[in-house]
């Protein structure tokens, strides 16, 4: 059940869209409102209670689909509630908008392409994911192009209303190993070129799971290839490469290249 809490006083429209139960309602009068839309409501139970016909003390009217036609056809002022409690499914009740910068807003992370990338956020409030083209709408992107962070801008709709941003990380292209050599106490690999980068790393191991081994980082979008030489040992060594790029002090990592194995004597 999610809980809404409204203010009465001031409210001049009430609106219930696909909503199927209003339940528990507290009614005070509030000669401001004068207007209730029920647009899609397949029965509204303990609603709102019309002011002529209500009596001190007396809750929880109950008016059908056609009642509250009938008030809204006359335009009458109605009563209010000011704190009330509505199922899940489908429930919206437009009375005090919520914030969206409130919002927790993620969008992932996506792979560079070289095109502006628009990766579809997702948004909750107070841990509720919100949907998208009922409670925001996405308004426009930035730096969504190279590789790093962009950011995406998103306006409430509905019970939601302002604007906020988000960011999501832009990550390397995964490079793709063309050969793999071995020889006496050393190895070869070649690997395709990622634009965008600022080097490579590239990693062996005697291991499949690569739980163990050498890691070496090689600079430059152009570097690619690299002999590893001195390997002491013996036996299949597992390769694999991945591209970098660094905007300060953070790395931005493309994922590991398909694994090559070499026998090296």
């Amino acid at each position: 059940m999610e809980k809404l809490y409204c203010s009465g006083t001031s409210l001049k429209s009430l609106k219930l869209k696909g909503c199927t139960v209003l339940l528990n309602l507290e009614c005070v009068e509030n000669p401001k409102l004068q207007s209730l839309d029920i647009t899609g409501c397949s029965s509204l139970l303990q609603a709102v209670k019309e002011p002529d016909n209500h009596e001190a003390g007396e809750e929880n009217a109950i008016f059908t689909k056609s009642n509250i036609d009938q008030v809204i056809n006359r335009k009458a002022r109605l009563h209010f509630p000011v704190s009330c409690t509505l199922t899940a499914n489908g429930a919206v009740l437009y009375a005090q908008s919520k914030s969206v910068a409130g919002c927790t807003i993620t969008a992932g992370s996506v792979v560079y392409t070289g095109k502006a990338l628009k990766p579809i956020p997702k948004v909750k409030y107070n841990g509720t994911a919100l949907k998208k083209g009922v409670d925001f709408k996405v308004v426009s992107y930035k730096n969504n192009k190279k590789v790093g962070y962009g950011t995406v801008t998103i306006k409430g709709m509905g019970a939601y209303e302002g604007e906020a941003e988000g960011t999501f990380k832009i990550l390397p292209k995964a490079t793709r190993i063309k050969s793999v050599t071995g020889g006496k106490g050393k190895l070869t690999a070649k690997w395709t070129k990622v634009p965008g980068v600022a080097g490579y790393q590239i990693q062996i191991s005697l291991k499949k799971d690569f739980s163990s081994g050498l890691k070496k980082m090689l600079s430059g979008a152009s570097t690619t290839g690299k002999t590893l030489d001195e390997l002491k040992t013996k036996g299949t060594y597992y390769v694999r490469v991945r591209a970098y790029h660094k905007i300060g002090k953070e790395y931005f990592w493309s994922a590991w290249s398909a694994t090559k194995k070499v026998s090296v004597k």
